[in-house]
């Protein structure tokens, strides 16, 4: 499985009716999901944790003369994290960010954009959060953030 990831910002406009991608190279072109719409950028303070791995809803069962047997599934990617929030202006984007996006939107994050390799691809992901952004108080001007976010 090969896996790519490109991101393009463009500076706002007022409107826009229609887009067109061009390709302009003769290897084969897939894409699994464009995303047209606004962004936003917040500022990333991780905590010493992060978590990112695979999940799945398959179960296994140890039969009767000991064979494990397996009921596979689908299997999808998350990325849980904690960060820490140290201006009201950080605080502020990641809980608007969380009210915005909700359970029922999709949000592209990447913990190391840019940086290109297996590095930006382990840790990126267009996903659904978990539950909401949850700010924990911890302290004049310090806020800890819970994300837990699911592929889509």
């Amino acid at each position: 499985m090969t896996w790519s990831g490109w991101e393009k910002f463009f500076t706002p406009v007022a409107s826009v009716k229609s887009f067109k991608i061009t390709v302009t190279s003769a290897a084969v072109f897939h894409a699994s999901r464009l995303y047209l719409g606004a962004y936003t950028t917040a500022e990333f303070n991780p905590l010493t944790d992060m978590i990112s791995g695979w999940a799945t809803n398959s179960t296994h069962a140890r039969l009767g003369g000991g064979t494990l047997s397996s009921n596979v599934q689908s299997k999808w990617r998350k990325l849980t994290f904690e960060m820490l929030m140290t201006t009201e202006v950080n605080r502020a984007a990641w809980a608007e960010i969380g009210r915005y996006v909700g359970l029922d939107k999709s949000v592209w994050v990447s913990v190391f954009p840019n940086a290109g390799g297996t590095q930006e691809r382990d840790h990126s992901i267009i996903g659904k959060f978990e539950h909401g952004a949850e700010a924990k108080w911890a302290g004049y001007s310090q806020y800890n953030f819970s994300l837990s976010l699911n592929e889509v």
